[in-house]
């Protein structure tokens, strides 16, 4: 697990010594900061898990947002990019983390299932209150992200 926000100005980095699916979880260490997750070479993410625990199924994107003191469980596939090196960059500038994948056979092929868990869904006329809750992210004149405010 790592921390973004934790370490200001370098990229945390780790070699790989199979080219595999791998879990990476995930945790916003900052207090206001949101950040968007992506690869460098623009493949898919897939988020398989969050503050609540395992989600219902698989969610592969481009790009994952994640809110202050949130944490993800993703899936990285690296499969067919041994030998290379690929980047987790945050907010597409800042380098969250390096992966240096080995060369090799790719290890593992099993398929994710289409569903991770069941969630029984809370029928809203049941609910003894309903409330909307935002997160917004303010920044100021200078670009800098200010207090989050709900």
């Amino acid at each position: 697990m790592f921390a973004l926000g934790q370490a200001k100005g370098a990229a945390a980095s780790a070699t790989l010594d199979t080219s595999s699916l791998d879990r990476l979880r995930v945790l916003n260490g900052s207090n206001a900061q949101f950040f968007n997750l992506s690869l460098s070479n623009g493949n898919p993410i897939t988020q398989i898990g969050s503050d609540q625990g395992l989600l219902p199924g698989p969610v592969s994107a481009k790009s994952i947002s994640h809110g202050p003191g949130e944490r993800a469980d993703l899936l990285v596939d690296f499969r067919n990019h041994g030998g290379e090196e690929l980047v987790l960059n945050a907010n597409q500038l800042q380098e969250a983390m390096q992966f240096r994948v080995a060369r090799g056979a790719p290890q593992g092929a099993a398929a994710l299932p289409a569903k991770l868990r069941l969630i029984s869904r809370i029928v809203e006329s049941e609910a003894a209150r309903t409330r909307l809750l935002t997160l917004n992210e303010y920044k100021s004149p200078k670009g800098e992200s200010m207090r989050v405010r709900t």
